[in-house]
């Protein structure tokens, strides 16, 4: 079974009572000024907290929603405020001695988050981008100050696909990409936005705390898996889920929570209740493609992003997702981003 179920949950978390028991232990050493600087590069003091700012033009948008959910979610697993989320929406009617809508407080920030705001400071931006640990991420039109500020020139960045012809027009010098949910260019990120948000949030969770901090805040947050970066936009799974028959839906349904299964055309045909002219009938009528290439795009899907959390050798990733081996596995993976994108 593929997911964040609880049947690791008792082994998960003991790790994570240890994560979080040396968390604390690091934070109490660290307001006691007991920490010294680490000699060996694999050991690292956990910092107090990390300040995250988020940038928008008028009302909390969807994005801010998500993103202080799992913060807020993070803080509560680890029993303190690691996270320090803050918010300005007034951007737009900032004067230039206000750092041009940052804010005075903007140079302390660990972590800027924009939305689509008219004026903005490439210095402050700058200056989060040069911190020792600092990340400058646009989330959905937060593409476009980012880019405005000429940071992205000549840069490949992640947008939201329907705003992908209003990007190209406005930047062109900019590699735009709809085909994937967010990217990573040292510690400048574009991200899609709207859900997607809530996987660029679990990969800093990842970064700064590790795996099994992240794994729990996504259990909490009741997600099935975290979505790599390089995770599609749009796919075939979301319309296998609205399929328009119940029987469809219902097999597409299984085939998602269960691709490790055996899923010959036959065992499909029989679990639906249809016969097997009728099964291919309907996926491609209902979905697009044939209930053989569902299941592939299913186990592509699953494998790619286990394979950008590095969650196992490919043999072992291959079995979890239902491949032969990693052969199979290295050929689906090969293939075009169309053959394994909606």
């Amino acid at each position: 079974m593929i997911g964040t179920g609880n049947e690791t949950a008792p082994h998960g978390s003991a790790r994570l009572r240890k994560a979080v028991r040396l968390s604390r232990l690091a934070s109490r050493r660290l307001s006691r000024g007991l920490c010294r600087p680490c000699r060996k590069p694999n050991r690292q003091v956990i910092e107090l907290t990390k300040a995250i700012k988020f940038y928008g033009a008028g009302s909390p948008t969807a994005e801010l929603g998500i993103l202080s959910s799992a913060f807020s979610t993070c803080n509560e697993v680890l029993a303190r405020d690691f996270y320090q989320l803050t918010c300005s929406s007034h951007a737009r009617r900032c004067s230039n001695r206000d750092h041009n809508g940052f804010g005075e407080d903007a140079c302390s920030v660990d972590r800027i988050i924009l939305d689509d705001i008219v004026i903005e400071d490439r210095e402050i931006a700058q200056a989060a981008l040069d911190r020792a640990d600092g990340r400058l991420a646009g989330v959905h039109a937060g593409v476009f100050p980012i880019a405005r500020m000429g940071l992205l020139e000549a840069r490949r960045a992640t947008v939201h696909w329907a705003l992908r012809k209003e990007a190209e027009t406005r930047f062109p010098s900019v590699a735009w990409t709809c085909e994937q949910i967010f990217h990573q260019d040292d510690n400048l990120f574009t991200c899609a936005g709207r859900l997607s948000a809530l996987d660029l949030a679990l990969h800093w969770v990842e970064a700064d705390l590790g795996k099994e901090v992240a794994l729990e805040v996504g259990r909490q947050l009741i997600i099935p898996f975290p979505r790599g970066e390089r995770h599609p936009q749009q796919s075939r799974l979301l319309e296998g889920f609205f399929a328009s028959s119940e029987r469809t839906r219902s097999i597409c349904s299984a085939i998602i929570s269960r691709p490790d299964r055996d899923w010959s055309v036959t065992e499909m045909a029989r679990q639906s209740a249809m016969t097997e002219r009728t099964l291919h009938r309907r996926f491609r009528k209902e979905i697009g493609v044939t209930p053989a290439k569902f299941v592939e795009l299913v186990r592509v899907l699953y494998a790619a992003d286990m394979m950008g959390m590095d969650a196992g050798s490919p043999d072992c990733i291959a079995a979890k997702v239902g491949m032969h081996n990693a052969q199979t596995l290295r050929r689906a993976l090969g293939r075009k981003p169309a053959t394994v994108q909606a």
